[in-house]
């Protein structure tokens, strides 16, 4: 069996291998977070918003088609509209909406109506049905827009709340993954001078008092 003297030696090391798995989860756990702040939290918030600026725009085109005075204006209101992706981003948007599901079902369903608005106002428009085009500006189309930008900014102010209590959290993991790394390595070089001490004390000492005796015979 193992002598006494040896085993400091083994528990230290034992400690320092504990000590380095816990540091590797740690940061392996501050790498996780770092990821879902980055890739859910950060491009989440940027994706509502870029929605938000798109409907805004296609809002802004649909008004602009009444007044429009000429058929040119009124075709490039339509192409400007026709170009945009909104339905792709608004079905992309789900994704981001963990702990959100009713609002973006709500945004979905409030899109729903404000894309036939906007596409019955601009017929109306080309029709020269300007009174009952605005009509529809004033009434559907407005609740149906707000409604969304709403839910857009209750969306993205949950996920700003999400991103910070992650950096919390994130903060947290790195503070512990450094005082881990820091005690492994406290422990692993206690470990190695006292390695060296026993080796000197017990080995080194032995075989150079041996050689003395030896040499002085």
């Amino acid at each position: 069996f193992l002598e006494n003297k040896y085993l400091p030696i083994i528990i230290l090391g034992l400690i320092a291998v504990i000590s380095n798995i816990a540091s590797e989860h740690n940061i392996r756990q501050v790498n996780k977070k770092a990821t879902v702040i980055s890739d859910t939290y950060l491009v989440g918030i940027a994706e509502l918003s870029d929605i938000e600026a798109i409907a805004k725009d296609i809002h802004a085109a649909g008004l602009s088609h009444i007044v429009a005075t000429d058929s040119n204006s009124m075709i490039n209101y339509v192409k400007i509209i026709k170009k945009t992706q909104l339905d792709k981003k608004i079905n992309e948007l789900k994704k981001y909406s963990t702990g959100q599901e009713s609002v973006y079902n709500n945004i979905v369903k409030k899109y729903a109506v404000f894309k036939d608005s906007i596409a019955t106002m601009i017929a109306l428009s080309a029709d020269t049905k300007n009174e009952a085009a605005f009509a529809i500006a004033n009434g559907k189309l407005k609740d149906s827009s707000e409604a969304m930008y709403s839910g857009i900014n209750r969306m993205i102010e949950d996920a700003k709340k999400s991103s910070q209590e992650a950096k919390t959290t994130l903060q947290k993991g790195y503070m512990s993954a450094l005082a881990t790394s820091i005690v492994s390595i406290t422990i692993c070089v206690a470990a190695f001078l006292f390695a060296a001490v026993v080796v000197q004390r017990k080995i080194i000492s032995p075989i150079v008092k041996s050689k003395k005796e030896i040499d002085d015979i």
